[in-house]
């Protein structure tokens, strides 16, 4: 009972800590850039028809994601049932992945040490190392890790748990609908961890097929779920694996430089020497013949897919940096070097008389503070440092846009962006920008809206903008033929807005250029084949904008909203998990604390995508709570199925001491 209480007070002492900038201004936004794109993906799925989002690619295929699609299922879980507005929902996902992360590998570590030092040390670690560079803002990378460190504490008991099994096959289909290319590197780890024991067994098979097969065979089943889910395009509309990346066009030396930053980013000089005594400490129980386990083989397998960041020394071009956000090694091995530090502090107090494990725990005491010093704290400047995924002026701009639009429905809509010629990221612009201006409009009008790089007078005559510069030139031609397509598909002539705030920084005299002024911010662009100002629409953008800037500088205070938030939480990340925990051999506190969440929202997003196949139409509120439905029927029917069962103490996971390893 007190190591569940120590789990939780630290939880919450996290969450106060990432979440305090936005409980202190309510209108603020998540960090970084990234949250724009999964924001309006969300919003498409709230508004439109989940094909959209496939459908939805982009120029160069810059806005595609393909079956990425469970961070929007999440979004619009928590905007139909907790009443989660879909511009915020990211705050939420980035304040609770990494806690939820970091408690999942705590309890990896806890199932295979048995020590509670072990499940708190890797946490933290954890935890701080989850808020450098790589890992913060990268959502659907984030998820993915979430749902496999979820299911690092089945894979031991998977060996003779149905519950177990069907614990990593759910995880592993969600991973697969989350990041692919990941989950394929996992599920090579998992392979590769089986030949290791088929090793360690002397090559016997049926030894080897009777420890791993039900683990590995369980996550294949996962993974071939998931990619099946993509080729036969279970809402609709099939896609490609290739949608799931998107490489930008910089030469070897821009992906190099950023390989230096991110690794900085880990604190090397303090994670490598404990990832050094982590694997020396893997390797002393193998020389004592103690013999390896899922904990061990899976911290040091899973550093084989970084090995990806030296691309560059076979002069291939790729972004070397992403495959540091592809494992959880690190954090695996730097709790472990934590901890392996306080087991030799133990010894030490043994052999001086220190009974009480005074001395133990004061290098506990100091190593977390250690951690704080050199990894949270840090990070955390960053992270309050770090801007918003768009600023209030701009919410309010598109805000008047948006409802502009909504008046002329039939119309295309159309925003012209010219980031500077000679800036070196320009492609990073204009995708970003595209994703803002998507977020910033309904969900609803996606599929119509459009973006032209370039001039204003190039888009007039229907030409790309050319500027001497390979990447702009590049962009400005593709950008106008998707445009051209797109509207070639309405009867209706385009809307075609200039706004200041997307503008005045690259191309000030883009400003001067005639057009009917509908907002301070916005003109409507005036050409032959552009549609011309409709007043009732440009009352209703003065409006909107006013009202938007209302509401941002007085923020209401809602108490029955924030009731309905808590209550929609608890309904979404805490009663399926704990209904069907027994049946998933989750039952003792420190395991269901750490557990629980992961495999309520695992249930939870898998019945949304269900409903969301089924119905293929907006997700509504009565799609939302069918979701919530179908995830507590498919709960109490394990959790019955569990208690006619007899209790088989071999199915408990985290608590549970695991089976004598295999000599080595």
């Amino acid at each position: 009972m007190l190591f569940g209480v120590v789990i939780l007070a630290v939880v919450g002492t996290l969450a106060l800590v990432l979440s305090r900038q936005f409980v202190g201004d309510p209108t603020r936004l998540a960090p970084t850039r990234d949250p724009a794109w999964y924001t309006w993906r969300t919003q498409v799925l709230l508004s439109d028809e989940p094909s959209l989002l496939l459908e939805k690619e982009g120029p160069l295929n810059m806005l595609a994601g393909g079956y990425r699609i469970t961070t929007p299922v999440v979004g619009a879980l928590l905007n139909r049932v907790a009443g989660v507005d879909p511009y915020r929902f990211t705050i939420l996902f980035m304040v609770g992945m990494p806690i939820l992360t970091a408690l999942a590998l705590g309890a990896f570590a806890y199932q295979h040490r048995r020590d509670p030092l072990a499940f708190l040390l890797t946490m933290i670690f954890a935890f701080g190392v989850l808020l450098a560079t790589p890992f913060v803002g990268y959502m659907d990378q984030v998820l993915v890790l979430y749902f496999l460190a979820m299911a690092l504490p089945f894979l031991e008991p998977a060996r003779t748990s149905w519950g177990s099994r069907s614990a990593v096959a759910m995880l592993m289909l969600l991973a697969s609908l989350s990041h692919p290319s990941t989950t394929i590197f996992f599920s090579v780890v998992l392979a590769a961890a089986a030949g290791l024991g088929w090793l360690a067994n002397r090559f016997s098979i049926r030894k080897t097929l009777s420890t791993y097969a039900p683990t590995v065979l369980s996550a294949a089943a996962g993974v071939v779920a998931g990619l099946a889910a993509w080729q036969l395009g279970i809402w609709g509309v099939s896609a490609s694996f290739s949608d799931a990346v998107l490489i930008q066009p910089y030469p070897r030396e821009f992906f190099i430089g950023r390989v230096n930053g991110w690794w900085q980013s880990f604190k090397p000089d303090y994670t490598v020497p404990l990832a050094i005594l982590a694997l020396g400490y893997f390797a002393w129980r193998i020389l004592r013949r103690r013999g390896g386990d899922w904990h061990g083989r899976i911290s040091f397998l899973w550093l084989f897919p970084m090995l990806g960041v030296f691309g560059w020394v076979l002069d291939l071009t790729y972004p070397y940096y992403r495959f540091f956000n592809t494992s959880l090694a690190l954090l695996l091995l730097g709790g472990t070097g934590l901890w392996v530090i306080t087991r030799g502090v133990r010894w030490v107090a043994e052999k001086v008389g220190d009974r009480w494990g005074i001395l133990q725990t004061v290098a506990a005491a100091v190593l977390v503070l250690g951690v704080v010093s050199i990894y949270v704290r840090p990070a955390l400047g960053r992270w309050d440092r770090e801007s918003q995924w768009t600023s209030r002026s701009s919410r309010i701009t598109l805000a008047s846009v948006s409802a502009y639009a909504a008046v002329e429905p039939d119309k295309p809509i159309v925003f012209v962006i010219h980031p500077k010629a000679d800036q070196f990221r320009a492609w990073a612009i204009a995708k970003l920008n595209s994703n803002i201006m998507l977020a910033g409009l309904a969900g609803d009008q996606a599929e119509r809206t459009f973006v032209h790089v370039g001039t204003i007078e190039d888009l007039k005559a229907g030409r790309p903008t050319k500027t001497g510069f390979p990447v702009f030139d590049r962009l400005s031609r593709e950008f106008l033929a998707y445009l051209q397509d797109g509207i070639s598909r309405f009867s209706e002539p385009p809307m075609t807005f200039l706004i200041k705030g997307f503008n005045a920084r690259y191309v000030p005299e883009n400003n001067n250029n005639p057009g009917a002024v509908i907002t301070p911010e916005v003109k409507l662009l005036r050409g032959p084949d552009w549609a011309t100002p409709s007043p009732p629409a440009v009352a209703a953008a003065v409006e909107a904008r006013e009202q938007t800037a209302q509401a941002l500088a007085n923020p209401p205070s809602d108490t029955g909203h924030l009731v309905r938030v808590v209550a929609g939480l608890l309904l979404l990340l805490v009663v399926p998990g704990l209904l069907a925990s027994r049946w998933f051999g989750v039952r003792e506190l420190p395991s269901m604390l750490a557990l629980v969440p992961g495999l309520s929202l695992a249930l939870g997003l898998l019945s949304a995508i269900v409903v969301i196949a089924v119905h293929r139409a907006p997700f509504g509120p009565s799609d939302g709570w069918a979701s919530v439905a179908l995830a507590l029927v498919a709960s109490l029917v394990l959790g019955l199925i569990e208690w006619r069962r007899r209790d088989r103490p071999a199915d408990r996971v985290p608590d549970a001491a695991p089976p004598a390893s295999e000599p080595s």
